[in-house]
């Protein structure tokens, strides 16, 4: 039995060439949308189901059969301007698909080994010394920033950073290394 691949996020950018290459090296994939895709235009191992964060709804069974979960849910930062509204959008769609994720998997019988939870390099902020050569950079263990985006990513990652499932117990991986700013115009610039 191939394993299964859970995506959330799975019809973006990144989520699209991460699903093109799961399925080349033999996974079978589900993506999550809010949106009902029809079967017809399926691809071989590829699957769909439908859940709303917002409303704290979702396909149980697509969680019943994977094996691995990768949450890449959430607004697009950079698709509109940023109002009050869009910003509430931007986070709230980000912290509910992580609390619907947490709780699916707490209350329900499920196989899942990992879950890999987005983040973004927002966490970080602007660099205060961009001058200097020194290098050094962010690191995992530096604080959020107190912005918009800082804060957003830190109740992000916080609303699914921890799973309880029975005797299982394990903390998400987050990646916040450099999903900032991704050009494309074609998917062979994306390797996964």
């Amino acid at each position: 039995m191939k394993p299964c691949v859970l995506i959330t996020g799975g019809t973006g950018l990144v989520g699209n060439a991460l699903t093109k290459a799961l399925l080349g090296k033999g996974y079978e994939v589900i993506i999550l949308s809010r949106k009902l895709v029809s079967p017809e235009s399926a691809t071989p191992g590829l699957f769909y189901a439908c859940w709303d964060p917002a409303s704290g709804k979702a396909d149980v069974e697509a969680f019943a059969k994977a094996d691995h979960i990768i949450n890449l849910a959430g607004a697009g930062v950079a698709d509109q301007r940023w109002t009050a509204k869009r910003k509430a959008l931007i986070r709230d769609s980000r912290v509910q698909a992580g609390q619907l994720i947490t709780s699916l998997l707490a209350n329900n019988s499920n196989k899942v080994q990992s879950v890999i939870n987005a983040s973004a390099i927002g966490w970080y902020g602007p660099d205060k010394n961009p001058a200097s050569n020194d290098d050094k950079g962010f690191s995992e263990t530096d604080p959020p920033a107190n912005d918009f985006l800082g804060t957003t990513c830190q109740d992000w990652e916080n609303s699914s950073n921890h799973f309880v499932f029975g005797s299982r117990q394990f903390w998400a991986a987050a990646d916040r290394s450099s999903a900032g700013f991704i050009w494309t115009t074609s998917w062979t610039y994306l390797s996964i």
